[in-house]
């Protein structure tokens, strides 16, 4: 399933907003590749452009000398909620 939305006229949107429900054999999987969970069943969360965690930026040398918390385990601001690319 693939499901897109484009508000018309957009001038004006700031956020929107949608639900699904679903049986409880169902999973939900995608939503930018976040840390928590592949299955995303039953989860409330928001996808904002702000929640990736692609890295630590200029912080990159000193995370990554953290044991377990640099490279791709490096989950400052958003924690395992964030995704890769939302």
């Amino acid at each position: 399933m693939r499901l897109e939305a484009r508000p018309e006229p957009a001038d004006g949107v700031i956020a929107m907003g949608d639900s699904f429900t679903s049986t409880p054999g169902e999973a939900f999987r995608g939503f930018g590749g976040r840390h928590n969970a592949i299955d995303q069943h039953g989860q409330d969360f928001f996808n904002w452009t702000q929640q990736e965690n692609l890295g630590a930026g200029e912080l990159g040398p000193i995370a990554d000398a953290l044991p377990g918390l640099g490279g791709d385990r490096y989950l400052f601001p958003n924690g395992p909620t964030a995704a890769y690319y939302v």
